[in-house]
């Protein structure tokens, strides 16, 4: 304020006081303006933010949903097919007493035709058992023989057309044909590959060992070692070491690995820094010749070792052995089963793959390596028909597969090739 009269040296003041004010008015009015955009970029940052999370959080429902479904449906799947083959045990008896009724009774033509639906309705619940079998088979594809090395370019394709390029892959030859679906096995791989991307692996290998039954793949990488903690719960959903990840990749690899037959692990790389995703699969049957080796020790003793815990396929697996002139020796157990095969001279065997205390193919393998002279003479019977799993179970041990139910024809066809 200035108060008339006042001096130049006043009026001066008065000035550059009001230039002072004008300045600092116009840069509060800038620092103003600059706080508003950075309040408006900030609730912009965070609506983003609140979007993504809840994108994120429908995306891990859906996921965790996804996983929920593939389990239920696994677990579900596992039950239906131990039912269809459970159902096929009493089938098979149905079918065979009644096929060997139609043939005493040959000359009663009424009873021949009340048989004879019998063995056709028998047929129809074959079908039906195959169609639920089927029905929970929760793959979209067949398990067939197949080769890892398609499956891995398949799953580096995938990778790169998502933007997520694989590290280069080595292969070590030869890799070992594998029962398994083919389009599982590339997501399989795909995600083995892209853990170790997220790992920091510049590269990777690829190789195989073979005990005959399964086939060990291992698919090392150079990356990040995994912790304990990472290997002990790699396939737990939901659990991951990096960052952002829903733990999900493994977990779901694991579940398509199982309904294959398969299994999958992680572990730290056994030749240097980095890890290696470790998976199983049925190996794929190796042709074995089935004719019989001759005469010799075998045409001294006519019996036939007969391993069934289910007593009227016992008794009509008996009945046709009789009809061809053999002789049997039956047994419930695999523990009895070995028993006989020390103290009776037998020339051939044939098992059911479930018994009470073991598996029918391990027994066939135990009377090859105690008996080799039976090498060409022993069968198994089994009611899943499922190739991969007949593929399994006759793998080594070069055993004919009677799948239940099964009619006589059959039965009297598997005696004129291996007994």
């Amino acid at each position: 304020v200035l108060v008339e009269p006042c001096s130049a040296a006043q009026l001066a003041a008065a000035v550059v006081q009001g230039r002072v004010g004008e300045r600092r008015r116009r840069e509060r009015r800038i620092q103003d303006e600059e706080a508003m955009e950075r309040i408006g970029l900030l609730e912009r940052t965070t609506a983003e933010r609140a979007d993504h999370l809840e994108h994120a959080q429908h995306e891990l429902e859906r996921q965790n949903r996804e996983m929920v479904r593939l389990e239920t449906q696994a677990v579900v799947g596992r039950l239906v097919r131990g039912l269809a083959h459970e159902l096929n045990n009493p089938l098979a008896a149905i079918l065979g007493f009644a096929q060997r009724l139609q043939r005493r009774l040959h000359a009663d033509i009424d009873a021949v035709n009340r048989l004879d639906v019998i063995v056709h309705e028998v047929d129809r619940c074959r079908q039906l058992v195959e169609q639920l079998r089927n029905l929970a088979q929760p793959l979209d594809e067949e398990v067939l023989r197949c080769q890892a090395e398609p499956a891995l370019d398949q799953a580096c394709s995938h990778l790169l057309q998502l933007g997520r390029e694989a590290p280069p892959c080595t292969i070590e030859r030869p890799l070992p044909e594998v029962m398994a679906a083919p389009r599982s096995l590339a997501r399989v791989f795909a995600q083995a590959l892209d853990n170790a991307r997220d790992a920091g692996a510049k590269a990777c290998v690829l190789r195989a060992s073979s005990d005959g039954a399964r086939v060990r793949f291992e698919l090392a990488n150079d990356g990040r070692t995994p912790t304990a903690d990472e290997i002990c719960y790699a396939g737990r959903p939901f659990f991951s070491g990096m960052p952002g990840r829903r733990g999900l990749g493994l977990a779901i690899a694991g579940a398509l690995l199982r309904e294959q037959d398969g299994a999958l692990a992680l572990t730290a790389r056994a030749d240097g820094p980095g890890g290696a995703t470790v998976i199983w699969l049925p190996a794929a049957a190796i042709s074995a010749s089935l004719t019989p080796t001759g005469s010799g020790a075998l045409a001294d003793a006519p019996v036939v070792l007969v391993v069934d815990d289910e007593p009227l396929v016992a008794e009509l697996l008996h009945d046709c052995f009789a009809d061809a002139g053999w002789r049997t020796v039956d047994c419930t157990t695999m523990a009895e089963a070995i028993a006989r095969l020390h103290d009776t001279p037998v020339r051939a065997v044939l098992a059911d793959v479930n018994l009470p205390d073991g598996n029918g193919a391990d027994l066939l393998r135990h009377a090859l390596t105690h008996h080799p002279e039976l090498a060409g003479h022993i069968a198994l019977v089994t009611g899943d028909d499922r190739p991969d799993h007949l593929a399994r179970i006759g793998i080594d041990c070069g055993a004919l597969i009677l799948t239940k139910p099964f009619r006589l024809e059959q039965v009297q066809a598997l005696i004129r090739a291996v007994f």
